[in-house]
């Protein structure tokens, strides 16, 4: 480490400066050393050990470091000095949110935030209201039966309810052709065991369900270490009849039902929720399902996200969470994430995964 990094690291140590303020301190140095040269308002940057730090111009807009990227380039989100690289980014993001930041008052910002709390207590009461009208929607009859691969051998949609009375069953998208799971659904089942905990001592069951042989599903949520139940419905219509699965005539007219309209698709398994209840008797009804972005409130990561100043940060190549998500395992270690979801080692392909659409859910 160079002694002025050493010197810097002391002092976030000791508590005379903290980060925020290390980037602020580099900020202005860059400014100073830029007078000094006679090269201020011109692009520059700040090399700290492969790190370019922009330099900001005379009118105080910062430019990106000059690092020969093209955006062709960044469409591949990969490799270690990609714009999409961890330690890259978090530099470029925190001298921009440095540079949007507006610093006032403490009086003021108590101000500005109770102005916003007004807000937040809107959306909780909106939320509310439709949560209440969910809950009010029709329901359908489940007539057909269906039958799963589990562990404990084959089971029906009724076994999976494991005693309790509602069901929460997760479509979880298998890449056939990467042996893994879409980077979404990876995503989103990180976040299922801690809330199941509670779940299943509050009549919910929570089950994932996958169109792949039960194995190669087993498989992997040993790698990735989870708990929660995960069962095959290879030999089963119920991924088709919930319409995250999808023939191939289907693919082969250009579109496909998903979320509630018809849209263009070109690959056979997307994701979903879907919940279901069941009577005293046994009889079970299908009461919701979501698609698209309509599952994005039990991402906790995202809720965390949302609070802090650069908030989700999914600039591109996809504006999503495709940008940065990885299996939990593969961070900092390479590869890529295509248009589809699929993470894999390789350069990514082109259709694209409607489980990471921007669009509303």
């Amino acid at each position: 480490m160079c002694p002025f990094c050493l010197l810097q690291s002391v002092a976030i140590v000791s508590g005379s400066i903290s980060a925020g303020g290390l980037g602020t301190y580099l900020l202005r140095k860059s400014q100073a050393w830029s007078r000094a040269r006679g090269t201020e308002g011109q692009t520059d940057a700040l090399d700290l050990g492969g790190l370019e730090l922009p330099i900001v111009n005379a009118d105080d807009s910062a430019r990106p470091a000059t690092s020969g990227w093209s955006a062709a380039e960044s469409g591949r989100v990969s490799g270690s000095k990609s714009p999409n690289n961890p330690d890259h980014r978090r530099m470029h993001m925190t001298t921009e949110t440095l540079q949007n930041a507006r610093i006032v008052s403490r009086e003021d910002w108590l101000l500005a935030r109770q102005e916003f709390l007004t807000q937040e207590k809107q959306l909780t009461h909106q939320r509310d209201a439709v949560n209440a009208s969910r809950r009010k929607l029709p329901w359908v009859r489940i007539e057909k039966e269906y039958i799963f691969d589990t562990p404990q051998g084959k089971k029906t949609l009724g076994d999976l309810f494991a005693g309790r009375s509602q069901l929460i069953i997760y479509h979880f998208m298998w890449r056939r052709d990467l042996g893994n799971g879409c980077v979404g659904c990876s995503f989103l089942a990180d976040h299922v065991d801690g809330a199941n905990l509670h779940l299943a001592h509050h009549d919910v069951s929570f089950v994932a369900v996958s169109r792949a042989p039960l194995p190669v599903l087993e498989a992997y949520k040993q790698r990735m270490g989870w708990r929660f139940p995960w069962v095959s419905s290879v030999e089963s219509d119920f991924n088709f009849d919930f319409h995250v699965s999808f023939t191939p005539e289907e693919l082969a007219s250009g579109e496909v039902f998903y979320n509630y309209r018809m849209t263009k698709a070109s690959i056979e398994e997307l994701s979903g929720l879907s919940v279901f209840y069941q009577s005293p008797d046994g009889e079970i009804f299908h009461t919701y399902s979501s698609y698209g972005r309509g599952n994005e409130e039990v991402l906790g990561t995202y809720m965390y996200l949302d609070l802090t100043p650069n908030g989700r940060n999914e600039n591109g190549p996809y504006h999503s969470l495709g940008d940065w998500v990885r299996p939990h395992d593969q961070y900092d270690v390479g590869g890529s994430v295509d248009p589809m979801g699929g993470y894999s080692a390789g350069p990514p392909a082109a259709p694209e995964c409607r489980c990471h659409e921007a669009g509303k859910a």
